[in-house]
Parts: structure tokens; C-alpha cells; sequence
């Protein structure tokens, strides 16, 4: 593991809504070859249904372009998003659970799982998820593809899983270290959201603490799978999700900017 560390501030990394709590721009993370991610293109988030009125003052200035909401349609339906109305704004649905979430949550419900058992859990549900869940990503990626949709924010629940392995698989096709990834999705545990009323959990703090937390073990999981269905983080980007030689160059095009 290297010593890279995060280089931009938090302050200027995390965005402050009332009513979002793990808002974030990808911006400012080094390439390998002397760029990094351009700020103010590309955003990732938790809920975005307790946006206040002050908070979309601040959502405005962004000039977000598009939504792409990747919760399942009941989750939507129990929490819309409460976003701004402007030209130009637009939503996409690109909902889905994590192969096994709902049973997890089912057992966390009913007390069957311990702190332990709950790491075990989500760590099987990110060996997964790049499998599982290819055509939800590729459709982000294609999406990012195109100019009017951007700037970008990709969200979801809370902001961890769905949205973590989101933008980790877009800072790794611009050329971001896998260590600063790991550490951008880390970042969460600064940010977390109370999800209790929201999923309906009556569970202890231990277990809550452990439900909410980002962990190392969890984006190597991820990793670990890509690599092994696709030899490498290149291999999956490019047999997975489809990005070859071109639609990187266009990306990264579109995306980093000189340091």
C-alpha cells in the first residue's frame, strides 16, 4: 500500500447541504500521467429527498445536469428527491440492491446478525456487485459519456455501496490509483448518513455503526472480483463495462485537467 494521501481539503471536497449529508465532487485527484479529475463535472451523494430551499441555492450554482438516482423505485417512492426545478435538470432511474441487501437488512430487522456477520454480509455483497450489476453501471458510464449530462451526480441511500463502487470504478477509468479510490470511498466515514428511519432498523449502535461504515475490506472485495473476471481493473472496464481504447481517451478527455 503506498502513502498517498487525499489531496484536496475536505471543505472544498465535500459540498454542505441541510439535507444531504455525503455530498461530494470527484475533483482533484492526480493521474498517473501529471492531470487530475476536473472539479465541478462530476458528483456523488447520499438521499437527496431533504433538500431545503437554502440547499438548492447551492445545488443551482452547481449546475448539476442530470441525476442519475440508483435507488430501487419503492425507495424512491418513500423518499423523492426534492431537487430544484430548472431548464436543463434532468433524473434517470438506474435503481437496483445489491445481490442479497434485502435479506441482509430482513436479518439485521430481526436481530439474527451480529457486528461480525454484518461485515461478512456486505463484504459478499461487493464481490458481487461488479458482476451482478454491470448494465446498471455501464449505463452511468454512458451517460457521463455525453456532454449535456454533465455536470453528474450519481446518488443513492446513504451514498456508500450503489454510489461508493460508482465512483470508484469512474476515478480507476481516469487513471486514479487504486489507493486514492480506496481512500475517496473511505471518505463516507466522515459523512454518514442516518439510514434507520429510512430502512426501517430498530438495531443497536454497534450494529448501526458497522451497517453505515465504509471499509477497506469491502472496495478490495470489489477489486478483487473485477480482477478475477477480467485479469485486471483495465480488463473489467473494458470487457465489463465496455470502455475501450477510445471511449477512455474520450473520457479522460472530458474529465481530468492539468494539475
Amino acid at each position: 500500500m503506498t502513502t498517498e494521501t487525499v489531496p484536496a481539503p475536505a471543505g472544498q471536497r465535500h459540498i454542505p447541504f441541510a439535507g444531504a449529508v455525503n455530498f461530494r465532487d470527484l475533483g482533484g485527484y492526480p493521474d498517473s500521467e501529471g492531470q487530475r479529475t476536473a472539479w465541478g463535472r462530476v458528483y456523488r451523494s447520499d438521499s437527496l429527498a431533504e433538500l431545503s430551499d437554502s440547499d438548492h441555492e447551492t445545488w443551482r450554482r452547481l449546475g448539476i445536469r442530470l441525476v442519475c438516482d440508483l435507488r430501487l423505485p419503492s425507495e424512491r417512492r418513500n423518499a423523492p428527491d426534492r431537487l430544484p426545478q430548472y431548464d436543463g435538470l434532468r433524473e434517470r432511474s438506474i435503481g437496483f440492491l445489491p445481490h442479497g441487501a434485502s435479506e441482509m437488512l430482513r436479518a439485521v430487522r430481526a436481530r439474527e446478525l451480529d457486528s461480525g456477520q454484518i461485515v461478512d454480509e456486505v463484504t459478499r455483497h461487493y464481490r458481487r456487485l461488479p458482476l451482478d450489476h454491470l448494465s446498471e453501471y455501464r449505463q452511468i458510464f454512458s451517460l457521463l459519456a455525453e456532454p449535456q449530462n454533465r455536470p453528474l451526480v450519481v446518488h443513492c441511500t446513504s451514498g456508500k455501496d450503489r454510489t461508493g463502487f460508482a465512483a470508484m470504478l469512474i476515478l480507476l477509468a481516469l487513471g486514479v490509483s487504486e489507493e486514492l479510490a480506496r481512500q475517496d470511498y473511505l471518505l463516507t466515514n466522515s459523512y454518514r448518513r442516518e439510514v434507520s428511519h429510512i430502512f426501517d432498523l430498530d438495531i443497536g449502535a454497534a450494529e448501526m455503526q458497522t451497517l453505515t461504515s465504509a471499509r477497506p475490506e469491502y472496495f478490495d472485495a470489489a477489486l478483487e472480483a473485477m480482477h478475477g473476471a477480467y485479469g485486471s481493473t483495465l480488463g473489467y472496464l473494458e470487457g465489463g463495462i465496455g470502455l475501450d481504447d477510445a471511449g477512455l481517451a474520450c473520457l479522460r478527455e472530458a474529465l481530468l485537467e492539468p494539475l
